[in-house]
């Protein structure tokens, strides 16, 4: 085990590690205490690496689960994928304060992430958004981003997701007790499966949920249901009532992209 330095140090072990004189400092941690401080609250993003970008419609976008998301409360939740089924599997573990103290030091001294900032600000206009890869930690109240643009070394993000998931000493497949759904109306798509929808069973309507506009909490076997479904497949299903076609948004607080918090009981 790697004895912990105190972050105070940090900026001489940037440049022991070979960043130079000429590199930013390590911001908000060069004058920090012997410790990393953080928001605790369960929904704050510690550090969070992802893909991004593109304009995908809204059920694509919020069912987005990042490569690796390290939560204020010492939750880390990553996705892979079974090599035998093809599914995603949604994984999770609780991290304690000294494995989250390792792992800031190593982003900044070995990946030395301070002094890559976001360079997509700088790239020339595009009819396109692109799709990239992004970086964030937000320790010490200082919130730095990173992505593909700020010439990473070409291994540098999924060497930063390994070692973000090898935080998960005995990591947990999640499954949800609620989630956040919300329905847009599609075309018919033969390639893409189909499950039948019956408000009669489920208790509402998509058709209703979609001229509505709003998100609908469901719990129980219904919110797993529609998690395997949705989130878990490979190939993410599509729901017909009556004569029409619906997609869907499936949203777990802490786990998918920005979903929000769960009801208050």
């Amino acid at each position: 085990m790697r004895r912990w330095l105190g972050l105070a140090a940090l900026a001489v072990m940037m440049v022991a590690a070979g960043c130079g004189g000429d590199a930013p400092p390590a911001a908000g941690l060069s004058d920090a205490p012997a410790s990393v401080s953080w928001n605790r609250d369960p929904l704050a993003v510690v550090f969070r690496a992802h893909v991004t970008g593109g304009n995908p419609p809204a059920y694509v976008l919020d069912n987005i689960i990042p490569e690796c998301t390290l939560y204020g409360d010492g939750r880390v939740v990553f996705v892979r994928s079974n090599p035998r089924t093809g599914d995603y599997e949604i994984l999770f573990d609780l991290v304690n304060d000294r494995a989250i103290e390792e792992f800031v030091y190593d982003l900044v001294v070995e990946f030395r992430i301070y002094t890559y900032d976001a360079g997509l600000s700088r790239q020339a206009p595009a009819a396109e958004q692109p799709v990239y890869e992004q970086i964030v930690l937000n320790v010490n109240n200082t919130n730095h981003v990173t992505d593909f643009f700020a010439d990473w070394p070409g291994s540098y993000f999924s060497d930063v997701v390994k070692r973000c998931q090898q935080l998960a000493a005995a990591p947990r497949l999640f499954r949800p007790v609620g989630v956040w759904i919300a329905a847009q109306q599609v075309s018919l798509d033969l390639m893409r499966p189909y499950q039948i929808w019956d408000p009669s069973v489920t208790g509402f309507s998509l058709e209703a949920l979609a001229f509505e506009g709003g998100k609908r909490w469901v719990e129980g076997n219904l919110a797993e249901f529609l998690w395997q479904q949705v989130i878990v497949s490979p190939i993410p299903a599509w729901f017909v009532e009556g004569n029409l076609s619906f997609a869907l948004s499936v949203q777990a607080p802490g786990i998918t992209l920005n979903a929000p918090a769960a009801p208050a009981q």
